[in-house]
């Protein structure tokens, strides 16, 4: 490990009150925006190892971490208050701040939460309790008054705004990409009212605490009986729309292909993995959703993937400037692969439909 890390981490210890020694630093690769270590340190009341996450902020992507670091505070602090071992504990310096700025370095400090976080081939009873984690964070954030959260990314979901922006690229196509892609342009237009059925009915629904990144491994799971733990991974949690929570974990989730699949026969909506979250996420919540809520869960997976398909395509005219790609024409195929993915939703709307009425009946 470089010794300028090394010592960076010591101080930021020393700036959470936590005067241990140091006996091991790992970084952590699985995070692709900011960079994050585990600690551990010899715990001076038992004398034996205590571990932490250290992350610094990456601030070029999270502009104003203070807003991020506030709502985080808000959310962990409202869960612990109704069972403590479903929050990430993060630390607290002298003056109260639960972050520590060091020169142009944004350092954030918690305990480490032993549990396993799924990736990889998952298995139902899995994916089962990955909803249950992120319907009971929903659950326990039913009541937080969310008019005192900040909006970290302004207009996050507002497919509509996106979908502006996507005919502004169109029109500029600094790239001069628009005319190889207007069948996937043309396919885009034809899907659009299912991308934006969320977006014309957001007067009906209530806005609650969204966790807005709800793939598979931001859900920490019991190492052994896999029982859900806690949501992990809130930099994007703000006040939103349930469906987006519920029809973005079904576009990651239940895709049986990977993101990137350039043979679309591939491409299917998973039943089983749908109704699996959907049980874990429903069953958690059916008591505490309104009834539009539930019913619009369903097009909360259109309307995700529909929004994600158009931002990859939207990026591919626009020269790859947003999404990193692995080989040119990267973006182009991860929108081909999300539209391919809502086509077969759009056939499956009536089983998704009937899936989500069984569990709440």
């Amino acid at each position: 490990m470089d010794a300028q890390i090394l010592n960076s981490i010591a101080k930021v210890l020393d700036a959470f009150k936590i005067r241990d020694p140091i006996i091991n630093v790992t970084e952590m690769k699985s995070g692709h925006i900011n960079n994050t270590y585990l600690v551990s340190v010899i715990f001076h009341e038992t004398n034996k190892e205590k571990r932490y996450i250290v992350q610094r902020i990456n601030i070029n992507v999270f502009k104003d971490p203070m807003l991020i670091m506030s709502n985080i505070d808000l959310v962990c602090e409202h869960i612990r208050k109704k069972n403590p071992k479903e929050a990430l504990h993060f630390h607290h310096t002298v003056s109260g701040d639960n972050f520590f700025v060091d020169g142009d370095n944004f350092w954030r400090l918690y305990t480490y939460f032993e549990g396993i976080a799924a990736d990889g081939e998952v298995t139902l009873e899995i994916i089962k309790n990955v909803g249950r984690t992120f319907g009971i964070f929903q659950e326990r954030l039913n009541d937080i008054d969310t008019s005192k959260l900040y909006e970290t990314i302004p207009y996050f979901h507002d497919t509509e705004r996106r979908y502006k922006h996507f005919l502004f690229t169109i029109k500029k196509d600094p790239k001069g990409r628009a005319k190889e892609v207007e069948a996937d342009i043309a396919k885009l237009e034809k899907l659009k009212p299912y991308g934006l059925m969320i977006h014309n009915h957001k007067k009906e629904f209530p806005i609650r605490v969204t966790h807005n990144d709800t793939k598979t491994n931001n859900a920490l799971l019991d190492s052994e009986t896999f029982a859900p733990l806690c949501a992990i991974d809130l930099d994007t949690v703000m006040p939103g729309f349930v469906m987006h929570d519920f029809g973005d974990a079904i576009r990651y989730g239940a895709n049986e292909a990977s993101e990137d699949e350039t043979d679309l026969k591939k491409v299917k909506l998973s039943l089983d993995r749908y109704k699996a979250f959907a049980e874990g996420f429903v069953g958690e919540l059916k008591h505490t959703l309104t009834p539009i809520e539930i019913e619009y869960l369903p097009y909360g997976a259109l309307a995700m993937t529909f929004e994600c398909g158009m931002r990859f395509l939207d990026d591919y005219i626009d020269g790859d400037n947003y999404f990193k790609i692995a080989y040119p024409k990267h973006n182009l195929d991860r929108a081909r692969c999300q539209f391919a993915l809502l086509e077969d939703m759009v056939n499956k709307l009536d089983d998704m439909k009937r899936i989500i009425d069984e569990i709440v009946k």
